[in-house]
């Protein structure tokens, strides 16, 4: 109701979203998709997942040195596989608090660990079939809204800043989606 709006309008013209502009026609035609990709992903099974995670809301366990504790489970849910993946990868990088540049290398990271971990727990998920949910979560819930039209108004210097950014989250979540289709 209000991205798709958003990156169908002359938003493209706006001289501060210059890393944006490799992104706009391959960006429009996934979002083209979008009730398909939607549709793909509702149909996953579903495990239990945090619903937002990201590094503020897992802790380190001061008892036990390799171990966390989660906290902000409001969100806990039935979602599909690798859910959580996406918010753990660029949840930093939209708000600024990480740069973008390692993304590929902490996505398989965290992509294996996470496999690795649903295996420890009993789950037997095709890493491919993670890998595709995880991709369909991304663009959907990340990489489409990543534009950051939400500053657009506000101070140049903060823009300039988030706009490769937020670039490099579109991209590379379209460039898993097409990875794994």
């Amino acid at each position: 109701m209000e991205v798709l709006p958003i990156l169908r309008s002359p938003i493209w013209d706006h001289p501060a979203l210059g890393a944006f502009a490799p992104l706009r026609a391959p960006l429009l035609a996934a979002a083209e998709r979008l009730p398909a990709l939607v549709e793909e992903y509702d149909a996953l099974p579903r495990i239990a997942a945090h619903g937002d995670a990201c590094p503020n809301n897992l802790l380190a366990d001061p008892g036990d040195p390799d171990g966390f504790v989660l906290v902000d489970s409001g969100l806990w849910a039935a979602l599909p596989a690798g859910f959580d993946l996406g918010q753990l990868l660029v949840g930093d990088v939209s708000v600024g608090a990480r740069p973008a540049g390692d993304l590929a290398v902490l996505d398989a990271r965290l992509l294996a660990s996470y496999g690795e971990s649903l295996a420890a727990e009993g789950l037997d998920v095709d890493p491919e079939a993670l890998r595709r949910a995880h991709a369909l979560e991304l663009f959907v819930w990340r990489g489409l809204s990543a534009l950051p039209f939400e500053l657009l108004d506000g101070p140049p210097e903060v823009l300039a800043a988030a706009v490769p950014e937020r670039a490099a989250i579109t991209a590379w979540s379209l460039e898993l989606l097409a990875a794994t289709d």
